[in-house]
């Protein structure tokens, strides 16, 4: 994803980069691509877990938030864990981006989004965010693990001027990332970017490559 988080060439001391690396270094087991939720524990990613957040694709369709990073909830302004991703964002997108998650959970992707939002006070800033499929405790990929940073930029005070007077969130980018199982069908979509998530493929021995 070219841009604010370019993460084909993310530096090794950033967050997003340990983050893909402890999530490929997650134990799996036999033939399962995607590690379980419960081996991602916030004791071995201290240093980044300020940064990181962990959402439930429930029954109902919605995405909740399970754990929220101190970090990301001094950038919003309020502690997330609990609310549903969904009621944040624009009504006109939440069928679209139903279909995203839905989409990544089906053919097992990761992905990376670019939003504008707003804070608390009404300041609106960029958050660019990664995430990556975790599944529950019967194999089912039910979770996404993600890390996100919020970040100002010169184009902010423009897109500030066109964004609707609302508390909602706008998308602005988003892309499917190849983790080993191919892209989604509706990666194919225009409005849509596709990428290999680097730092190697799961190997076997669940070591990090490159």
């Amino acid at each position: 994803m070219s841009g604010l988080w370019d993460i084909g060439s993310l530096g090794q001391e950033e967050p997003a980069y340990r983050f893909i690396r402890h999530w490929r270094n997650l134990q799996r087991t036999s033939g399962c691509l995607i590690p379980p939720k419960t081996l991602l524990s916030p004791n071995s990613i201290k240093s980044i877990l300020p940064y990181v957040y962990i959402s439930e694709w429930t029954d109902s369709a919605d995405l909740t938030i399970r754990l929220c990073g101190t970090g990301l909830a001094g950038k919003f302004g309020m502690d997330m864990t609990g609310r549903n991703v969904f009621d944040f964002i624009d009504p006109a997108e939440v069928a679209a981006q139903r279909r995203f998650y839905g989409a990544m959970l089906d053919q097992p992707c990761g992905g990376a989004q670019e939003r504008l939002f707003r804070n608390g006070r009404r300041v609106p800033f960029l958050f660019v965010s990664l995430h990556l499929p975790l599944t529950d405790g019967d194999g089912k990929i039910r979770y996404f693990a993600g890390i996100g940073r919020a970040a100002p930029a010169p184009v902010m005070s423009v897109l500030a001027t066109q964004h609707h007077q609302t508390d909602t969130s706008m998308t602005l980018r988003q892309t499917c990332l190849d983790i080993g199982a191919g892209l989604p069908a509706l990666a194919g979509d225009e409005d849509w970017q596709t990428d290999i998530l680097p730092y190697g493929t799961p190997g076997p021995d669940m070591r990090p490559h490159g």
